[in-house]
């Protein structure tokens, strides 16, 4: 069992000289794939997202602006797939929608570009997306732009919803019944044509080993824009991998949590206080530590645990025989940040660190970091000087 001190920059966890990222086989083949033969791949259950893939961000502002940028003929970043046999799916989504689809030998998984691949597909599919309106959309051959949500009903036969512009018999039947004079018609075949022939920039691997793939995945969504740190350790150390000494999951630790309706803390501040309770520096990438840090991490039992005691404790009122923090809910902790040492506290307290005492200090942080900001001190330096006193 790890000690609760973080551990010093020394460490071989600290300076990764055992990377999480396994290198490739050999590197991915480039090639070029039309939006045409992208939607009838993802329609057919050939092209789909990946388990460790985080979740749809795009608003419909981020789906007309990739519209316009294929229209427009800008280039929209590349694509990354990953050749694998996929199980067939009855309950494959897309967008909101879902699909029945089966199983295929020649299947990609998105390593990169879910949510470009997805708004092509669930915007010019004629999908049923469960009420769900990010990805309806309609083009005005008049103002050649994209909008988004359905047409004004004295509109309607001017504007064309994005799923005829996806098909050429879907345009050909709205076309009979529409409102525009021939060059308008034009117009639209033409811009069909352009979206659908537009070719996207691609790159398929070919590897059996998942580890790599994961890494890859890690790599490209902690870069720029980067994915948040759970989201990261989700890659690499979710409940998909293949890594069963160090799987984490921190959906379930979210669950324990949620004991008489606390509520369930965010999935970022339980990956805090797991790396926390580990004896792991919970501010810095999970990507950059190491696979010593995975293996040091706490148990799953002992971190489920040591956060439903922790919540017990925040709970529990001040004058009770066993006083707590009097908090009855996630949405009254002043600073989530007191989760990551009340739980490092709550799951070191059966070997010899007096819990009473650091229980009286963990009531008092909320007050001593807003002493720390009346000082003028910024938000972390004044949660790092009340953090230091546990």
């Amino acid at each position: 069992m790890p000690t609760p001190e973080v551990i010093a920059m020394s460490d071989p966890i600290h300076t990764g000289t055992t990377s999480l990222h396994v290198p490739l086989d050999k590197p991915p083949a480039a090639f070029s794939i039309t939006v045409r033969k992208l939607l009838g791949k993802v329609h057919a259950g050939e092209v789909r997202v990946p388990p460790f893939q985080r979740p749809l961000r795009w608003s419909a502002a981020d789906v007309v602006k990739l519209f316009d940028s294929i229209l427009k003929g800008y280039p929209v970043g590349s694509l990354l797939f990953w050749k694998q046999q996929l199980p067939a799916d009855p309950t494959l989504l897309i967008g909101n929608a879902l699909l029945n689809v089966p199983e295929t030998t020649e299947g990609w998984y998105i390593v990169d570009g879910q949510q470009r691949t997805t708004a092509l597909a669930a915007a010019l599919l004629e999908l049923d997306h469960r009420g769900k309106t990010t990805w309806s959309l309609r083009y005005d051959p008049k103002t050649n732009e994209f909008l988004h949500g359905p047409a004004d009903p004295l509109l309607a036969r001017r504007q064309v919803p994005l799923p005829a512009l996806g098909d050429l018999r879907r345009l050909s039947r709205w076309l009979r019944d529409c409102d525009l004079d021939d060059a308008a018609q034009s117009r639209l075949e033409e811009v069909q044509q352009r979206l659908l022939d537009y070719e996207l920039p691609a790159y398929l691997m070919e590897t059996d080993d998942g580890e790599a793939l994961r890494g890859v995945f890690a790599r490209l969504n902690s870069t720029g824009v980067r994915m948040r740190a759970d989201e990261v350790f989700e890659a690499l150390l979710g409940t998909s991998g293949k890594r069963q000494e160090s799987k984490r999951d921190l959906a379930a630790l979210q669950r324990a949590c949620d004991l008489e309706n606390f509520g369930q803390l965010p999935r970022s501040e339980v990956l805090k206080a797991l790396l926390a309770m580990s004896g792991v520096d919970p501010t810095r990438r999970f990507e950059d530590l190491g696979e010593q840090a995975a293996a040091h991490l706490a148990p799953q039992e002992e971190a489920t645990e040591a956060l439903a005691r922790t919540v017990a404790f925040l709970q529990a009122p001040v004058d009770a025989q066993e006083p707590g923090a009097g908090i009855p809910a996630y949405a009254f902790l002043p600073y989530p940040i007191a989760c990551s040492p009340a739980a490092t506290t709550t799951l070191t307290s059966r070997t010899g660190v007096s819990f009473g005492v650091k229980a009286a200090t963990l009531r008092c942080l909320p007050a001593t970091i807003s002493c720390r900001l009346s000082r003028g001190r910024g938000l972390a330096g004044a949660s790092d000087e009340a953090l230091h006193l546990l």
